[in-house]
């Protein structure tokens, strides 16, 4: 074959395999494909995107002051029942303050307990978990005998009796809650980093003398993020959770801040004769914790490497 027909031959095959090579493969675009495709977690992201900007937009989206009473507009019922008032769309409370204007409010706190509480556990875990696995033997025990401790007192009686003590407050809140719930972090990473301590590229930065420090840092650290970002996920819709449980029963956060857990504890002497005020915060925080499991459960499937972005 002459040389000039050989090399149009060999163009031709080169162009038509790079036609056959699929378009659009990079990591981004391949995650970005399979959130579009998988329709339920992109409405968890929807959800939790719509409560992220109602928490940065909350003094300009609110319609009245969270905290203004007018007593005598108390009890007024939401848009569709007899009886409303046309600048209350959700009805208003027994001391006639805006329910809309604290569900938007409320959303702040939700969110910020929330996402502080899971990244203080995260930190925490991360660092323990890595400790654990990496060193073993003594610092293994200790780390492990303390989560086994800690696990076995229920979660909810022991924030009570430590909110109890150190009494309420925002800050006790997400103190309590961050240090109460790194126990699932830390067990993550221990197993994961017990296992990647005795793999081969570890074995090799110790020959090259690698410090401690480094290997952790370097080689271990970024080989576990992936399960600690999902776990971080689950950890923010449980926290908002307890969060509303604490404040629900009255060791929470101050009821001078308009919360969802505090809007139904203030519900629920008026279940009859103002259903409106626990139903709208019960459904804030059902729909807002679904919108996080939803995105985190795609998460999940997207980081975990038994899954593959292709799922």
């Amino acid at each position: 074959m002459p040389a000039h027909e050989a090399g149009a031959l060999g163009t031709e095959m080169n162009t038509k395999g790079q036609d056959r090579r699929p378009s659009g493969s990079t990591p981004l675009r391949r995650v970005m494909g399979s959130l579009i495709r998988a329709r339920t977690p992109l409405l968890g992201l929807v959800v939790l995107l719509s409560v992220i900007f109602l928490t940065v937009f909350a003094p300009v989206i609110a319609p009245h002051n969270p905290n203004s009473q007018e007593l005598e507009l108390r009890l007024k019922p939401p848009f569709w029942v007899e009886g409303t008032v046309t600048a209350y769309p959700l009805g208003t409370d027994q001391l006639g303050r805006d329910i809309l204007s604290r569900l938007i409010y409320g959303a702040r706190i939700s969110m910020l307990v929330g996402f502080m509480t899971a990244g203080l556990s995260g930190l925490v875990g991360l660092t323990l978990g890595l400790l654990a696995g990496y060193y073993g033997r003594l610092v293994d025990g200790i780390i492990s005998r303390i989560i086994d401790v800690q696990l076995a007192f229920p979660f909810v009686l022991l924030a009570l009796s430590i909110v109890a003590i150190l009494g309420g407050g925002l800050l006790n809140v997400i103190l309590v809650l961050g240090i109460g719930g790194w126990m699932s972090f830390a067990r993550i990473v221990r197993a994961d980093a017990q296992g990647l301590s005795i793999r081969e590229f570890v074995q090799a930065a110790r020959c090259l003398g690698g410090s401690d420090w480094r290997i952790i840092t370097r080689h271990i650290l970024p080989n576990v993020l992936a399960p600690v970002i999902v776990i971080g996920s689950f950890a923010v819709s449980t926290n908002i959770i307890y969060e509303a449980a604490l404040t629900f029963l009255g060791v929470g956060v101050s009821p001078k801040i308009p919360t969802w857990g505090s809007m139904l504890a203030d519900g629920r002497d008026y279940l009859s004769a103002g259903w409106w005020i626990a139903t709208w915060p019960g459904l804030a925080i059902m729909v807002c914790v679904l919108g996080i499991n939803l995105f985190g459960d795609w998460l999940r499937d997207v980081l975990d490497p038994r899954y593959g972005l292709e799922r």
